[in-house]
């Protein structure tokens, strides 16, 4: 590109918001709408095409389930400086391939990350075993598989629009605040060195020179110091915890008593915990582990509901120990994903009526029958008042259109995968339905030219899956037309 002439692109303007201790500062991000431009820049020319943009820049007010966004007076800071793809990226640090412009959030230049980033569990974790973590509002981010990461560098484009968009890989350090709590820490890297993929099982890596959890701590970051600022705007399900209490219903129906850990879903706390016992049994300050960062699929809802369900008639990876396949076959053969190819693996619901989410997880799950899985279906659907049939019609869409594209996927096996059934819990008589469909978790994914060469290849769709999203399709039309 010759010097001074700027790429004909369309900007997106946003507001970006840092705290270094008591200083404030405030700065504009740009963001382009293609990224491979952006790598392919020098430094002089993306300075120059930055600073020539007006200052403050925000986003344009946009409209959630039927309910505006703020308006650019009261819009959240952003976490802090590190935000995803809004960074000027070297070349060498965006990825190859279906995902060139994506970037690896690893081997951050001097003076780019201006505070490590304390992550939060994130509040509307339904499903799953690996705790889920908020980085910002609009990016969460979970351990890392190789394998998984081999599926999304490897993703077809017309599946795109039905997972979550990565956006790349940081480093996570477990330490203790100055209250002597546990937290998860997100850090910039030193070396400024792209990450070596991790082993299929483990998320840890090179041992740092950190110092005892004992005698490090956390500085506090934007992220932390904002948790007060979404409390006092109202947050609803967007911030560090929902305003809205989440209940847990157990089989006889009896629901958990309000506490101070109701802001979350309880099944995401549970894995939170899980995961800080697992990762402080590993060695704490000199471990560092991968994880990877994913869009927030429930971002734009107010009041998501959540719907998690293990697809396909077969749960267990190519490389499962003999004893884990035995396992996971047992749990098919005895639930409902070896009669229909689908089963519960958790819930959140908003209950118009008493203001709270109604949960329900996977141990619930495994105890259906067919009949108790359309009544669940049914529940999810569900609001106290009635069952929002409106609803369904654009899932039914949604899902038609992911089954077309699954059917055109040969080789590939979504072992262990969940779909996830989201929409607005928030009704709005003007607005049309919000919903969503996405598949998630491929840490078991296989498929012809994996890196994992010692898994099988196989041909056609995944038949098993397919099988799971007919039988979800059947269920809920029989609920539209009310039989």
């Amino acid at each position: 590109m010759p010097s001074g002439q700027r790429p004909q692109q369309n900007w997106t303007r946003t507001s970006v918001s840092c705290n270094s201790g008591a200083r404030q500062e405030q700065w504009s991000a740009v963001i382009l709408s293609s990224l491979p431009i952006l790598c392919s820049l020098s430094s002089s020319t993306a300075v120059q095409l930055l600073e020539a943009q007006p200052s403050p820049l925000y986003r344009e007010p946009q409209k959630f389930g039927g309910t505006p966004s703020p308006s650019p007076s009261v819009l959240k800071p952003a976490a802090h400086p590190w935000v995803v793809d809004s960074r000027l990226i070297p070349a060498s640090q965006c990825l190859a391939g279906p995902h060139a412009g994506m970037v690896l959030l690893n081997g951050v230049e001097d003076g780019e990350l201006r505070t490590r980033v304390r992550l939060e569990p994130f509040t509307h974790q339904v499903g799953g075993h690996a705790g889920m973590m908020r980085y910002n509002e609009t990016t969460i981010c979970k351990p890392l598989f190789s394998n998984e990461l081999g599926f999304y560098q490897s993703l077809p484009p017309e599946m795109q629009a039905f997972t979550p968009r990565f956006k790349g890989l940081i480093s996570v350090s477990l330490e203790r605040d100055s209250s002597g709590q546990l937290a998860l820490v997100a850090s910039p890297h030193k070396d400024n060195q792209s990450p070596a993929p991790p082993s299929p099982r483990a998320h840890r890596h090179k041992k740092t020179k950190a110092s005892s959890p004992d005698h490090q701590e956390i500085r506090e970051s934007p992220l932390q110091d904002r948790s007060h600022h979404d409390r006092t705007l109202g947050c609803t399900g967007r911030g560090l915890g929902s305003d809205v209490p989440f209940h847990m219903e157990d089989p006889n129906g009896n629901e958990s008593k309000p506490s101070e850990q109701n802001s979350h879903n309880p099944w995401g706390l549970h894995c939170h915990r899980a995961q800080l016992s697992r990762m402080s049994s590993q060695g704490a300050s000199n471990v560092l582990h991968w994880f990877v960062l994913l869009e927030n699929v429930v971002w734009p809802f107010m009041r998501p509901c959540v719907l998690d369900l293990k697809m396909g008639t077969r749960q267990h990876g190519d490389d499962a120990p003999e004893e884990k396949k035995r396992r996971h076959m047992k749990k098919c053969e005895q639930s409902t994903s070896s009669s229909l190819g689908l089963r519960l693996g958790g819930m959140q619901v908003f209950q118009v009526t008493s203001d709270h989410f109604l949960c329900r997880n996977k141990y619930y799950g495994r105890t259906l029958s067919g009949a108790g899985l359309r009544q669940a279906l049914c529940q999810f659907l569900h609001n106290g008042r009635w069952v929002r049939r409106e609803l369904i019609g654009p899932i039914l869409q949604r899902l038609g259109q992911l089954r077309a594209v699954l059917q055109r996927q040969g080789s590939y096996r979504f072992y262990s995968s969940s779909l996830l059934l989201i929409y607005e819990g928030v009704e709005s008589p003007s607005a049309s339905p919000s919903v969503d469909v996405r598949m998630i978790d491929f840490a078991h994914t296989t498929f012809r030219g994996a890196h994992h060469s010692h898994t099988p290849a196989y041909d056609g769709p995944d038949q098993g899956y397919i099988f799971g999203l007919d039988n979800l399709i059947g269920i809920l039309k029989e609920i539209r037309d009310g039989e």
